[in-house]
């Protein structure tokens, strides 16, 4: 039987017999709710340590699979319009610079420098008691001579100048910074209005309040995942500009008369891989001017820093203070035109790097 069931059943002999037994039950009753009320607390306490347990575990196993869904969305939805950018960009410069390849004709040209360097040089060696006859026949000697040779040498210099342009221009110069502005509506924007959404929404308080930075939660997956997103797609796009411009060459006949089939494929490669001129007895800034300026390497490095400073500039535009729901639009608007002028920028530093490179040679 319950204790205070047993003092509960007691006679009610007197008030004053009484008042001793219902002193013990009521201090019984008492500490019974001192303990219902302490066992209560101490559950609630259990119960939301528990459940800020379970969320930081979340969080914590949410953001070590965000960079993997974030590189892999960024690169599967980013690819189709990459490629397709530059399929039309390679299309548009491979069939302008080959145009204008094979209306070139210098066949007038090199008649007009031997008519005014060359030939008034056979006269005077001839003599001028030379018969008309033998002038006239020396004189058309060496014009066709200078003419054989100009039309052997002049179709191996176009298909040189078109593969190796096409070659550096693409990956240079016209690929990284197509990338680049393609990506910063692609992912800088898209990294804005997220960023923007979780302020605007208070997401990025309640990250601080389980222990997690915002910016370890958002900014570092995705700056990772576009360091490895931006070099992968720019070099695909590249690629693709590149080897597009093959079947372009033949339709235009740059590649008649060629001795081997594969020089459209020996000029790139000697184009794009060229030899390294690193040495010791150069200073650290040479070498590293000569390291960053090698195309491959090139490509790389101009497309890991547009996409680095992408990513900072929507970061720093996204994270400002009391944004509203209504402005979540005008912070993507306003780091993708941002993005764009940070890449524009970085593309005339990197233009400096390559005219230092320049001047070394």
């Amino acid at each position: 039987m319950n204790v205070f069931a047993f003092f509960e059943m007691m006679p009610r002999v007197s008030a004053r017999g009484a008042r001793p037994f219902f002193g013990v039950a009521a201090a019984l009753r008492a500490r019974r709710t001192s303990l219902l009320c302490h066992g209560f607390a101490r559950g609630v306490l259990s119960l939301l340590r528990v459940c800020i347990g379970v969320a930081r575990h979340a969080v914590l196993r949410t953001a070590s699979s965000t960079f993997r869904r974030t590189a892999s969305r960024q690169v599967a939805l980013s690819l189709p319009l990459i490629l397709l950018a530059f399929a039309a960009a390679g299309v548009a410069v491979a069939m302008l610079t080959a145009d204008l390849l094979a209306r070139l004709d210098v066949s007038q040209q090199v008649d007009a420098v031997l008519e005014k360097e060359v030939l008034p040089l056979v006269d005077g060696l001839l003599g001028k008691d030379a018969p008309p006859l033998q002038k006239m026949m020396t004189r058309l000697g060496v014009k066709a001579k200078a003419q054989a040779m100009v039309s052997t040498a002049l179709p191996r210099a176009k298909r040189a100048l078109y593969a190796v342009g096409l070659a550096k221009l693409f990956c240079i110069e016209l690929g990284p910074l197509l990338a680049a502005l393609l990506l910063s509506g692609r992912l800088g924007g898209s990294y804005a209005g997220e960023v923007a959404t979780m302020e605007a929404t208070s997401q990025n308080k309640l990250l601080k309040t389980l222990g997690r930075s915002p910016r370890r939660w958002s900014l570092a997956p995705s700056l990772l995942a576009a360091l490895i997103a931006a070099p992968l797609l720019t070099a695909l796009g590249s690629g693709l500009a590149i080897f597009i411009g093959r079947p372009i060459a033949d339709a235009y006949g740059l590649g008649e008369g060629a001795d081997d089939a594969s020089w459209y494929r020996e000029f790139v490669r000697d184009a794009l891989l060229p030899p390294l001129r690193c040495q010791r007895s150069w200073g650290l800034w040479r070498n590293f001017v000569e390291v960053t300026t090698w195309p491959l390497a090139h490509n790389a490095v101009k497309a890991a820093t547009y996409i680095v400073l992408i990513v900072l500039v929507a970061e720093a535009i996204a994270r400002s203070r009391n944004l509203a729901p209504r402005d979540v639009p005008r912070a993507i608007t306003a780091s993708v035109v941002a993005g764009g002028l940070a890449v524009i920028f970085g593309d005339w530093a990197f233009s400096q790097l390559l005219l230092r490179r320049e001047w070394q040679e």
